[in-house]
This record gives structure tokens, C-alpha cells and sequence, in this order.
């Protein structure tokens, strides 16, 4: 039977009348000098977390946006098909059911539709990182309001700032440093690194990959884009070529190989996390193994009976 009322989910409130708690600071009791105070209370108010790849996701976002933006306002765009000389979608472009469309009622994407695709795909991989960095940071353990306030997203996260199966920090921290140690405890001639490799996105590989995914956006489409813009600056593909339609292309191509890198990243990281669980957890049935094999009786015996000793 548990211990715990199943019928009210709330904390119960201290009577101040009864016990006045009123001027007591919990921290100002413990044995800790000033810094360690500072570092703890910036911790539970949340001045201490701050995601160092943020203002590249930033960026990443407006610069994709700023172009879907101004193609949808642009001359043509939702009228030039993405297609060939003779009607035919190009290499990458989806046909789109369109009744309106003759013969039989399928079309290429136009232009506007393939570049809000290709960007929504593109992006999705930069929220992923966000996402990630977030929970490495621990910004995910800041509400969702404070987190927007400082730039960050409104993804909902779990009360241990993990979503889904994926630990938040303190887990992670204390994977990294179980499987850290285990590893390099077990394998003494072999000492390496391998706690960094966790917060990869944090601490310097996120960044330098979003760096490469802002460049090719702002260079590859932005260059690909000035092949339809006039004199004024404005865009027009009313006169688009299948050259200049396959620049575009190539460019979101560009792109995306960014976004693979930048996915590929955060997916080696959960990897990794999930292989030190798993590590940690056959370790720890070890240790219990050699606690039966201490016991001269019946651990012993019943070991030598279950086990490939």
C-alpha cells in the first residue's frame, strides 16, 4: 500500500502561523562559501542556464524565413512550375494534385511550394538541434515562458528537463560520468576521453555545424535567388529558365546536406546515451554478480550454478 494519498496530487501548505518561516534561507545554513551560494541560487532562479548555439539557431530561422517570405510575395512564384521544357517536374520536385492543372490534374510544385518544403525540412533538423541544446544547456528545466523571454523555444519538456525517454541534464551528466569512469576503471591501459562526446552540441561542434548551415543558406540561396532579381531588387520568375530553377535546386540541396550534419549530430549524441545506459546497466549486474561470488556460501554456490564463470 503506498504511503502517498492517491486523492490529492497537492502539496500541502505550512500553517506560518503555527511555524514562521518567513527570512530563512535554506543555502545561507548550509557549510558553502559565497561562490558555491551564487552558483546554487543562479541555478534555481535560471540566470545560470544559457544555450551557448542559440543565437545561430536564431539566425538560422530568420534567414530561411526571410527568403520563404519574400518568394511568396514575389512576382510569379505561385505560378512558375518547377519543371523542364516540356512540363516535367525536375529532379527533387513533388508532383502536387491540382484538379486545375491540365491533363490530368497533377502539376510540379511551383516555385514558392518547393522552397516552403525544402525550408520546413531544413529547419525541422535546426529545431531538433534547439531542442537538444536546450535539454544540454538546461534551459529545459526553465519554464516554457522564461525560456521564450531569453530567445529560446516553447517545446514542453519533462518535470526532469528530458523529453520523451531522452534524460534531461542531470541524467545526462551523471551517465556521462558513470560511463566515463566505468569504461576508463575497466580498461586502465585505454584512458580516454569519453564523457566531452556527450555534450558535443554544446561545446563547440553544435556551433561550428550551424555556422556551415548559416553560410549556406544566406550564400547558396541568397546567390541562387539574385539569378531572378531585377533592377529594383525585387524578385520575378515570370522569365525563369530551367537553369536558373535548377540553381535553386542545388542551393536547398546545399542546404540540407547542412541539416544532415546538424542531425546526424544530435542523433550521436542520444545514440550515445543510450549505449551508457545500457553499458551502465549490464556493469551494475556485474558488480552484483561479484557480491554474490563474496558471499563463500550461498552466493557463491548459487553464482557457480546460474552463471558461465
Amino acid at each position: 500500500m503506498s504511503a502517498y494519498s492517491t486523492n490529492n496530487l497537492s502539496l500541502p501548505s505550512i500553517n506560518q502561523d503555527f511555524i514562521d518561516l518567513s527570512g530563512c534561507n535554506v543555502i545561507d545554513l548550509l557549510p558553502l562559501d559565497d561562490k558555491q551560494k551564487e552558483l546554487i541560487n543562479k541555478a534555481i532562479s535560471g540566470e545560470l542556464f544559457t544555450n551557448p548555439v542559440q543565437a545561430l539557431i536564431t539566425e538560422a530561422f530568420n534567414t530561411v524565413g526571410e527568403f520563404v517570405d519574400e518568394v511568396q510575395g514575389a512576382v510569379g512564384s505561385g505560378v512558375q512550375l518547377m519543371a523542364n521544357e516540356a512540363g516535367e517536374a525536375l529532379q527533387g520536385v513533388l508532383t502536387i494534385v491540382d484538379p486545375t492543372a491540365l491533363p490530368d490534374g497533377t502539376r510540379p510544385e511551383n516555385v514558392f511550394e518547393f522552397i516552403s518544403r525544402k525550408s520546413n525540412q531544413v529547419t525541422s533538423s535546426v529545431a531538433l538541434l534547439q531542442q537538444q541544446t536546450e535539454i544540454l544547456s538546461g534551459l529545459s528545466l526553465l519554464d516554457k515562458d522564461t525560456r521564450q523571454a531569453q530567445g529560446g523555444s516553447g517545446n514542453e519538456y519533462n518535470t526532469d528537463g528530458g523529453i520523451d525517454e531522452f534524460p534531461g541534464l542531470v541524467g545526462i551528466t551523471n551517465l556521462a560520468q558513470g560511463f566515463n569512469q566505468t569504461v576508463n576503471s575497466l580498461d586502465p591501459d585505454n584512458l580516454q576521453d569519453r564523457f566531452s562526446g556527450f555534450f558535443d552540441s554544446v561545446t563547440g561542434q553544435g556551433s561550428e555545424l550551424m555556422e556551415g548551415f548559416n553560410a549556406a543558406a544566406r550564400g547558396d540561396i541568397g546567390d541562387a535567388l539574385a539569378a531572378f532579381r531585377g533592377d529594383d531588387g525585387n524578385l520575378s520568375f515570370d522569365d525563369a529558365t530551367q537553369e536558373s530553377l535548377l540553381g535553386i535546386i542545388e542551393a536547398y540541396e546545399s542546404v540540407n546536406a547542412a541539416a544532415n550534419a546538424v542531425e546526424a549530430l544530435v542523433n550521436d549524441e542520444r545514440a550515445l546515451t543510450a549505449l551508457a545506459t545500457d553499458f551502465l546497466t549490464k556493469t551494475v549486474f556485474g558488480f552484483s554478480i561479484l557480491a554474490l561470488l563474496a558471499d563463500p556460501c550461498f552466493g557463491k554456490k548459487i553464482a557457480e550454478k546460474i552463471f558461465n564463470l
